[in-house]
């Protein structure tokens, strides 16, 4: 018979189909916590821990899988160059290539040449927007110009950004300016890279 408890057998391999589904997410949950778990044990003793937020790794890991043009944002002005960011953020690119992703880069003008290279050594060379060191009126509106340039996808091959992940990044400190782990004021050498990620962030609410 084709029928067993009154469902078809497409019925029934739906519904067999859906438990594998189910069965799937709960393993790629559980291995997500480890390895969050692990990300989170501090071993250098930075007190990072009050930076944690149980499960979010899941959860970006989910908005990247739905995503499909996503900005890589890397590189702090740590003369020469901070050298962290760079080799996680290819990593990351390699990954969402594989999956089928549109990616760019975005970093400031400190960090051109080594994002230039790292984006250029893909079998799908990846594109890189260089924001301008800050200055002047002029170079605010270059950078603003260049973040609705990203937003609507010249960067991601016409498709529009809906996904950013950044990496060994240094955002703006309580008082507006840009510092090293030492305390170095670094603001005079960064872009207007927190004004591109906050306006992106704005246009999703």
């Amino acid at each position: 018979s084709h029928f067993t408890r009154g469902m078809s057998a497409g019925d029934e391999s739906e519904e067999m189909l859906a438990g594998t589904a189910a069965s799937a997410a709960r393993t790629a949950r559980s291995l997500v916590a480890t390895a969050e778990q692990l990300i989170q044990s501090d071993w250098g003793k930075r007190g990072i821990a009050a930076l944690h937020i149980p499960g979010e790794l899941y959860d970006a890991a989910s908005s990247l899988m739905r995503s499909r043009a996503v900005a890589v944002v890397t590189g702090s002005s740590i003369p020469p160059t901070e050298t962290d960011g760079p080799p996680g953020a290819a990593v990351i690119i390699r990954a969402l290539q594989s999956l089928g992703k549109s990616v760019c880069l975005i970093t400031d003008a400190e960090n051109r040449t080594t994002l230039e290279a790292i984006g250029a050594g893909f079998p799908s060379p990846v594109p890189v927007c260089i924001f301008p060191t800050r200055g002047c009126e002029e170079v605010m509106a270059q950078s603003a110009e260049l973040t609705e340039s990203v937003m609507r996808g010249d960067y991601t091959g016409g498709l529009p950004l809906d996904a950013m992940v950044a990496i060994e990044r240094i955002g703006r400190a309580a008082d507006g300016r840009h510092y090293t782990m030492r305390a170095r004021c670094i603001t005079d050498l960064t872009g207007y890279v927190d004004e591109f990620w906050e306006t992106c962030l704005a246009s999703e609410r």
